[in-house]
Parts: C-alpha cells; sequence; structure tokens
C-alpha cells in the first residue's frame, strides 16, 4: 500500500467524521422536541383515527355509495447513508400495497428509486421534500395529499433508542373501527358523536390542523429515527476504516522492513566480496 492509498482512506474518513458530527447536531436539536412531543401527538393520531371518519361521512352523506378512497405514505430519504431502515420500511409498504386496494405515494428521492427497481405495476405519487429542513411547501404537498383520502396509513422508521430503529405503520383514520362499531351500514347512520358548535367547523380543525400536525410530526420522526441510524452506520464505517488504516500501517512496517533487510543484505555482501 503507497502513502497515497493511505491519504486517500484517511480523508474518506475526515469526511465520514464531519457527516456523523452533522447528523448528531441534527439529533440533539430535534431530540427532546420529538420524544417529548410523542404522546401528545399519538393522542391526537388517536383522535383523527377515531372522528374523522366520522366528520367526512357527515361532509359526504350524498355519497354514501362510494367506497372509501385508500392511501398508503412511505416515508423514505431524499440522501442516502441511512443504513437500512429505509429498505426495511419500503419492504413493508410494498407489501401492504401490493396485498391492499390502495393508492400509494413515496415521499424522498431514495423510496423513488426504490420503488422504480423493483419495477411495480401499480401508479405510485412522489413528493419530494428535504430530509434535514423540510420546508412549508414540502409539508404542504404531503398534507395536501393525505388529505384527499378517507384512509390514510403511513410507512416511516421509527426511534427507538441510538441503536434501535424500526420498520413503523400507522393508521390515521378509523373506517374499520367504526365499522366494527355500528355494522356494514355505517355510512348510513346520521351520527354517533355530536359535533358543536357545527361539523364544519370541527372538520375545518381536525383536517387543517390536527390530521396536519399528525403528518407534521409523523415526517420529523421519521427524519429523527434517520440521522439516529446514520449515526450508528457512520460509527460502523468508521470502525472499518481505521482497521483498514491499522492493516495499511502494519503493511507498510513490513515493506519498511523488508526494504530494510535487503539494504542490509546488500552491504553485507558488498564487504564479503571486498574482503575477498
Amino acid at each position: 500500500m503507497t502513502y497515497k492509498d493511505q491519504e486517500d482512506i484517511s480523508d474518506v474518513k475526515a469526511m465520514v467524521e464531519v457527516y456523523q458530527e452533522i447528523a448528531a447536531t441534527r439529533m440533539q436539536v430535534v431530540k427532546l422536541a420529538i420524544l417529548g412531543a410523542r404522546q401528545y401527538y399519538e393522542s391526537l393520531a388517536l383522535l383523527v383515527r377515531e372522528v374523522r371518519p366520522w366528520l367526512r361521512t357527515q361532509a359526504q352523506k350524498k355519497k354514501t355509495a362510494e367506497k372509501p378512497t385508500k392511501t398508503a405514505l412511505f416515508f423514505s430519504a431524499n440522501t442516502g447513508l441511512y443504513g437500512d431502515i429505509i429498505e426495511k420500511v419500503g419492504r413493508d409498504f410494498l407489501k401492504y400495497v401490493a396485498e391492499e386496494e390502495s393508492e400509494a405515494a413515496v415521499i424522498g428521492l431514495v423510496g423513488k428509486r426504490m420503488m422504480e427497481s423493483v419495477h411495480t405495476s401499480y401508479p405510485i405519487t412522489y413528493i419530494s421534500c428535504d430530509d434535514a429542513h423540510p420546508s412549508k411547501e414540502d409539508i404542504l404537498s404531503i398534507i395536501t395529499y393525505a388529505q384527499q383520502f378517507d384512509h390514510v396509513e403511513v410507512f416511516y422508521g421509527r426511534f427507538v433508542n441510538l441503536i434501535s430503529q424500526i420498520p413503523y405503520r400507522n393508521i390515521l383514520s378509523g373506517e374499520e373501527a367504526v365499522s366494527e362499531a355500528v355494522g356494514k351500514d355505517w355510512k348510513k347512520t346520521s351520527f354517533y358523536y355530536l359535533f358543536e358548535p357545527n361539523t364544519n367547523e370541527i372538520t375545518s380543525v381536525v383536517e387543517k390542523e390536527i390530521f396536519a400536525s399528525v403528518i407534521e410530526q409523523i415526517l420529523h420522526e421519521s427524519n429523527f429515527s434517520k440521522f439516529a441510524s446514520r449515526m450508528i452506520h457512520l460509527d460502523q464505517a468508521l470502525q472499518n476504516i481505521d482497521e483498514r488504516l491499522f492493516g495499511m500501517k502494519l503493511e507498510q512496517r513490513r515493506l519498511m522492513r523488508r526494504q530494510e533487510n535487503k539494504k542490509q543484505l546488500s552491504r553485507l555482501s558488498g564487504r564479503m566480496l571486498w574482503h575477498t
């Protein structure tokens, strides 16, 4: 191994350390906010899951014969170096969409490339979104898409601890729960909740504020798990680089010893010839 090879690997190590530092900084910024608000937003998600179908039923009484519309959202990533969490979530998403009569949307370029590589036969909507700093426009495009549907399921990575990120599936509507409560003809029921001051105002709050807030929190949860996964992935990469550099240094020392031995042999041979 040449000195240039060592320099190249050292440069890679420095770059990986920078990426790791960036990931750690971003994690620290959002960690307390995400974990502290998780229980609150999970409660909001339960509220949306329970109430939203009833509100949409009241708003669409003339369309009771229509089948509820469904979509699945896969929160992937725009860049790489996130370990295998994106791939795991993507597999769950693909399995669900293949088994269900559901629309599908993928958020992020990594997920888009993943879907294109498996050549899916069903149409998929692709939505761009920045990993580190999603803009208001990014978030609004996701919310606007999801609000079109009665039944919304989301697939994303969930932070458990620094070394564990798991694929997670969350349901943001409750047609099944409502159906079990009132039977197959639940859409013909006039109401089972009393909404005050009126249905339109409550619908506006649930659809525009609560539902949107839950979607935004899920986006941040997804990004948090990705950066945690990146930390582990980059730490493993640094260990591999250090092992590689250590091996190169050992090889370089062996080479130097062999060269020094050759020089000593040459000097000894010269002395022997001189004395003879």
